[in-house]
């Protein structure tokens, strides 16, 4: 499946920093955390890097093998022990990793309030953080990527989260201009004209409703096209009550429009805006590389070409992948190899825009069965040119590269510890998802409320 990389699941994360505080591992706790990988020392002398992730299928898979191929084209010296992890078990893998003295080299995770709970078991990478790599990362890499005043992670890919999708000829038949997508107005009009069609058949809105991550994300695009100050203010604790209605009002308004045959998953929401069965769907640019799969081309694909692709707002959402070690690595030096080449332009390319899994020796069952495709992530640096991917991502990078901010995605674990994104998600479930009726006011305190009483 191709979706949003998982943030690390949390249920065994206290006991396991409980039992770090009284353990006799202080390798891998405070005065650890100190000192981390150096990439001065050579990495070659040491054990394999070994890295775990849960890039297991399709693109994800693509992007992380790519990535390990041209690391070790560059340090050829450099011994790696890449092993995927299935599903979101890497976080589990993880902490009995650490708990038994063993950790790995470093973990593909999201970075950010994601690694909250992890604070006191992770190494600092402040030597990998050069100039040349702090200047080719805008301000919200470089934030995510610190804890308690040091550098603790490096990214290697994001995702535009705020973007919408449509489908080209229903536009076109109510007569609703593509670009108009880019405003809150637009979508509500775009989804208003075509239930109000006699024209088309198709659903207004694709949207899934079987879990409330997709709203929660929904929500936030809003909010960040509404108004990027309030969307800071709510995610750093404060109340832009004004804003919050409107982009919850928004929201009611958009799955009064889903109808009663809503997806289960929002990648099968966002296959029917391919097919023509739905006209627009909010969703992350990973929805590029489904819908690929799905043998739907993009509009800029003369005579196969279905959808294409709006960000939603002048602010972009920005949800990242990212590298992160773990205190107590056995191979530091190796590590910081790899963190480093995660922060360069040959990476973070190789990463985000790999060959086709045609050339692959020995092709993943998801790679016969479907085309190849990037999974919809762009490079973190901002000095990579637009021209280096194909159309829908070209505006993607263009439109991250120019920005004049970004903002931390709220649905993803980016911007909340993981405490704060399961209250989030259990008062959208609520409020809005279950909801017979949204109550606008009392779901516009709700949301405030969770975030504030977390």
């Amino acid at each position: 499946m191709t979706g949003p990389p998982t943030p690390l699941r949390t249920p065994r994360r206290r006991p396991f920093l409980a039992a770090l505080a009284t353990s006799g591992l202080a390798a891998l706790t405070g005065c650890a955390s100190e000192s981390g990988p150096t990439p001065e020392t050579d990495p070659s002398s040491g054990s394999p890097v070994e890295v775990l992730h849960n890039w297991t299928s399709g693109p994800n898979m693509l992007a992380s093998e790519s990535f390990a191929a041209a690391f070790r084209e560059a340090h050829p010296s450099v011994p790696t022990d890449v092993r995927p992890v299935a599903d979101a078990d890497v976080d589990d893998l993880l902490v009995r990793r650490v708990e038994g003295g063993d950790p790995p080299g470093t973990v593909g995770t999201v970075p950010g309030e994601n690694l909250a709970p992890f604070d006191d078991s992770l190494a600092t990478v402040d030597d990998v953080w050069t100039g040349e790599l702090t200047d080719a990362h805008p301000p919200l890499a470089r934030e995510v990527c610190r804890r308690d005043g040091a550098y603790r992670a490096v990214p290697v890919a994001a995702f535009r989260v705020d973007t919408v999708y449509y489908n080209v000829d229903i536009l076109d038949d109510v007569g609703v201009a593509p670009a108009s997508l880019s405003s809150v107005d637009g979508v509500l009009a775009a989804v208003e004209a075509v239930a109000a069609s006699s024209s088309t058949d198709a659903r207004p809105l694709g949207h899934a409703l079987g879990r409330p991550r997709p709203t929660l994300q929904l929500f936030a695009a809003l909010l960040a096209a509404v108004d990027p100050e309030a969307y800071r203010g709510f995610v750093s604790g404060g109340e832009p009550r004004s804003a919050v209605r409107e982009a919850v009002a928004a929201t009611s308004r958009l799955l009064s429009a889903v109808g009663d045959d809503a997806a289960d998953v929002q990648i099968e929401a966002g296959r029917r805006v391919g097919s023509g069965a739905a006209t627009v769907v909010q969703s992350g640019s990973w929805l590029s590389a489904s819908l690929r799969r799905a043998g739907f081309g993009h509009r800029s694909e003369d005579g196969t070409g279905s959808w294409g692709v709006v960000g939603l707002g002048d602010a972009p959402v920005v949800l990242y992948d990212a590298f992160v070690p773990p205190a107590g690595s056995p191979s530091p030096e190796g590590a910081a190899a790899w963190l480093a080449f995660a922060g360069s332009e040959t990476g973070q390319v190789a990463f985000n825009s790999p060959p086709s899994a045609g050339a692959r020796p020995d092709p993943s069952p998801e790679d016969r069965e479907d085309p190849p495709a990037p999974r919809g992530s762009v490079p973190p640096r901002t000095d990579v040119s637009p021209a280096r991917f194909e159309p829908p991502l070209t505006t993607v990078t263009r439109a991250y590269r120019d920005a004049d901010e970004r903002l931390p995605s709220m649905a993803h674990g980016l911007a909340f510890p993981p405490a704060t994104l399961g209250a989030l998600l259990e008062t959208v479930d609520e409020r809005l998802v279950s909801a017979e009726t949204v109550d606008v006011g009392a779901a516009t305190d709700a949301l405030v409320a969770a975030v504030t009483d977390a």
